[in-house]
């Protein structure tokens, strides 16, 4: 029956008294159309809306605009706290009905209330809509008329981006289970002409296998037949695609109207698969959320193929998972594999174990128990952390049915050459003592490493015991080795193998006994309590990963490692959430948590890395503080940053008063400090930084990030765009040799996060004609700034003023000649290694860019001494600088 008919059909039928449900009228036998002219159903719109209430205001107004005559808006508030319901009901529009509903309802719940409300007051049609969606004014005409002209009982848009709108956010949606692809945006981030290779039904629809929620138009029958949005199992992404994949096994059309348009504020950074958001695998308003996905699988996706479409799925975020949550992964595919009741008991190990070590036992256990199939496709993307092709899935699943033993495969996995290029992988140490274990046939755990205790216990266990602890041994030893150390649980494993010790346990033995001779008296060790704020907060925020962070960072990891310290944290109470978080992705900082019972030992310090957020606990009111400082600017030069950031540096700086020894990053920064405070009563000391190369083995290829003309160079700056930076200066000096032969090949690509008191459209017109060749990246990661180091032909940095200057050094480590300027500590990092330039003026930057560009020789002298200049500096001389006036802070304490 045409959608058409139906309404004709409703008419008489309301007429008469005897309406029929919808769903029924569908399945009925095509009828002639009773009576001719236009048919104009009803639309009930649904939004669903929390805190967003500008945009949620905006969105309303520009409905009222619509040609369409007959719709009702229903905007389901999910108890926003900004006045968003209150300022709709101002509105006064009649057409505007606000539900609100409970502050948990995610987008399926709160769209389930509206639609729930729209059917009851008899709409014919329901229409989902975000309201960050931009509408022309005949869109649900369009999508109606579509609707009624094709009579699909399901029609959806095309989504355009907003910021460009010639290029397609998504038509449709697609799955592919073989390879992974699947809830897919179909066309996604190609050009509108990619549309003219698709076949047209009718005059401008095309067939899409799913939709997604923004834009689409549900037929009341289909509620009827199939339900309402899958709220339990997708509260918030996916339940559009799961929605009309449901409505496929009812064998409902799914059509895409060209002509109805809408345009999203989503953006690739911020809405795309690898945005912050979305990265979190097990949170609910992640689109990558496991929770829909695994039930999609269940419910869609052939038998057959679940396991691979889940780890392939995934299989684009291998390489950046942290331990925990690829240890989450592997436990949700083992989850799949169960029965009923077997998936009952499973549950609570359904959540990782915190200790790194018992954790990666754990793992290897699952691991080693899955099915055929989905043991080799695991043991890729656990241990090599990525996905496999077809020829060594089916090699490694014909072995292992032939005979091969899975210990076999995961010892040949650990012992490749592709694992053991890339130290950085998550739980390395930790899964190679497990794999000391006989079963595997690898060597003894090397008893002459350096390990935590949690290590020591594992491989002590397996040492003892020729296999993988169960839970509860490792939890008893762990516990004893914290309470009388690791000699006790030496001679306890002892006792119980009645002198029939292995060679690998009496080794770890004499190392202990080794150690016990070697190790500083308890009460030569220095117990440092750092302050790990910066940590916690760089944890939530990628924007707190600034230079600050990577000291901290690299600082306390080199403390960790060195015997002459005992290192303790603490955080501020205000960021306990952010500290667990932490916990969760680096979980040794949990066993270097400074409890608020432990007695303070008799020699200890504070380290303060950067200003705390809240003052430092009372319990450590005795004990020498010291402080790291890292610039002065905001007290030295307020114009460069905005009021609330001066007046919050200005507070922090009283805790210097109070400080027993400052360290500072360079000596231009311990100059600034000793010229504006003279009669300061600490001591100071400078500890110089290093380069945080921890990324550097994961960079990317170069047109994986930009994409320029085939043999163009570049020259790279790097850092926040705020005044200090001096971009101004530098995209003037680039704009003078815009029309030079000798560098017309040259581009400039500009790093760096907005900052404040800096218009990029001022920083735009300052390049004038060489914008075509000026590239702001914005902020990029850490690997992908690697590879543009690498790649560039010089590093600008013409900074006004810097605290160290990372970039210098980070540029030296990629044998980049750095352009930088005279005075401040660029000057002192740079040394002879790099071209020093006037700051302040274009032409002379512009000189020494020609320089380098031009003159081969130059390129290859300044690529010399900056290699030879990087190897000057290390985090380890950081830390040794900083323990050197421990021991003088702490002695008189002995």
């Amino acid at each position: 029956m045409r959608m058409a008919d139906l309404f004709l059909r409703r008419d008489l039928a309301n007429l008469e008294g005897n309406a029929a449900p919808a769903s029924k009228c569908l399945s009925a036998k095509p009828a002639a159309p009773q009576k001719n002219g236009r048919i104009y159903p009803i639309v009930g719109v649904v939004t669903p809306v929390r805190n967003r209430r500008n945009w949620t205001l905006g969105f309303a107004q520009s409905m009222r605009k619509q040609s369409y005559p007959f719709f009702r808006l229903y905007i389901v508030d999910s108890g926003s706290t900004d006045g968003t319901p209150q300022a709709l009901r101002a509105l006064g529009a009649s057409e505007i009905t606000v539900i609100d509903d409970p502050d948990w309802h995610y987008w399926t719940a709160a769209t389930n209330s509206g639609v729930s409300a729209a059917l009851k007051d008899g709409c014919d049609y329901i229409l989902t809509l975000n309201d960050d969606a931009i509408l022309p004014d005949d869109f649900i005409a369009n999508i109606v008329e579509g609707a009624l002209e094709s009579d699909a009982p399901i029609v959806g848009s095309v989504i355009s981006y907003a910021n460009e709108p010639g290029r397609l956010w998504g038509v449709g949606a697609y799955n592919n289970w073989e390879s992974g692809a699947f809830v897919q945006t179909g066309f996604a981030n190609l050009y509108e002409d990619a549309l003219d290779s698709k076949e047209r039904v009718g005059v401008d629809m095309i067939e899409v296998d799913y939709l997604c929620g923004n834009g689409t138009l549900v037929h009341k029958s289909v509620f009827e037949m199939i339900g309402l949005y899958e709220q339990r199992n997708a509260p918030h992404y996916h339940a559009d695609s799961e929605f009309t994949m449901r409505a496929e096994k009812a064998g409902l059309r799914r059509l895409i109207a060209l002509r109805a348009r809408l345009y999203n504020r989503f953006t690739i950074d911020g809405d795309g698969p690898f945005s912050k958001k979305n990265m979190k695998f097990f949170s609910l308003r992640s689109a990558n959320f496991v929770r829909p996905i695994l039930h999609i699988l269940k419910e869609y996706c052939p038998a057959e193929h679940r396991t691979r479409a889940f780890v392939f799925y995934y299989g684009r975020y291998l390489s950046l998972f942290d331990a925990r949550t690829r240890s989450k992964l592997l436990r949700a595919v083992k989850f799949m594999t169960l029965s009923i009741e077997e998936k009952k008991a499973f549950v609570p190990r359904l959540v990782p174990p915190v200790d790194p070590a018992f954790l990666a036992c754990d793992d290897l256990d699952i691991l080693l128990s899955l099915p055929i199939f989905e043991f080799v496709l695991l043991a890729y993307a656990y241990i090599l952390q990525r996905g496999c092709g077809d020829d060594e899935l089916h090699g490694y699943a014909h072995a292992v049915s032939t005979g091969k033993s899975r210990e076999a495969v995961i010892a040949e996995f650990t012992g490749s050459e592709e694992y053991r290029s890339r130290p950085d992988r998550p739980l390395i140490a930790e899964l190679d003592i497990a794999l000391s274990a006989p079963q595997f046939g690898r060597a003894d755990a090397d008893a002459e490493q350096k390990m935590s205790d949690s290590q020591f216990s594992l491989a002590c266990l397996i040492a003892a015991q020729r296999r993988i602890p169960t839970r509860g041994a490792f939890i008893d030893a762990r516990r004893l080795v914290e309470a009388r150390g690791r000699a006790a649980l030496v001679e306890e494993l002892r006792a119980a193998l009645a002198g029939a010790a292995s060679r690998s346990f009496e080794a770890l033995a004499e190392t202990v006994a080794k150690l016990s001779m070697e190790t500083p008296a308890s009460e030569d060790v220095i117990v440092v309590y750092a302050n790990i704020d910066v940590l916690c907060m760089a944890v939530v925020d990628p924007k707190a990963r600034t230079g600050v962070y990577r000291y901290v960072k690299n600082v306390l990891s080199e403390l960790l490692r060195d015997p002459r310290v005992d290192l303790r944290v603490f955080h501020s109470q205000s960021l306990q959430r952010e500290w667990s978080m932490l916990v969760k992705a680096e979980p040794h900082w949990l066993e270097r948590a400074a409890h608020q019972t432990d007695a303070i030992p008799p020699r200890a310090i504070v380290l303060l890395p950067y200003f705390p957020a809240e003052a430092t606990p009372s319990r450590f009111a005795a004990l020498p503080r010291s402080i790291m400082v890292h610039d002065l600017f905001p007290l030295e030069r307020p114009e460069w940053f905005d009021a609330e950031a001066v007046s919050t540096f200005q507070r922090q700086l009283r805790q210097l008063l109070t400080a027993d020894h400052i360290f500072c990053n360079s000596r231009a920064t311990q100059r600034q400090l000793l010229d504006a405070l003279p009669s300061l009563r600490a001591s100071t000391s400078v500890a110089y930084l290093a380069a945080d190369e921890s990324a550097r083995a994961l960079r990317r290829e170069l047109r994986k990030i930009i994409h320029l003309p085939r043999n163009a160079r570049y020259l790279l700056c790097v850092g926040t765009i705020e005044p200090r930076k001096n971009l101004l200066n530098a995209l003037a000096a680039f704009a003078q040799l815009a029309n030079r032969p000798e560098v017309r090949d040259l581009h400039m690509l500009i790093v760096g996060q907005e900052g404040w008191k800096v218009d990029l459209t001022e920083l735009e017109k300052s390049a004038a004609d060489a914008m075509k060749r000026v590239h702001f990246l914005g902020r990029v990661s850490e690997e992908d700034l690697w590879t543009l180091y690498e790649g560039a032909i010089c590093t600008v940095f013409p900074s006004l003023a810097e605290g160290f200057g990372l970039p210098i050094l980070e540029s030296f480590i990629c044998s980049t000649p750095v352009i930088t300027s005279r005075g401040s500590s660029t000057e002192e990092i740079g040394g002879d290694a790099a071209l020093l330039i006037n700051p302040l003026d274009p032409s002379d930057i512009a000189a020494a860019i020609m320089r380098i560009a031009t003159d081969t020789t130059e390129r290859r002298r300044l690529k010399v001494e900056a290699l030879r200049r990087a190897q000057e500096f290390s985090w380890a001389r950081c830390a040794d600088a900083h323990i050197s006036e421990f021991e003088r802070l702490t002695a008189k304490q002995q």
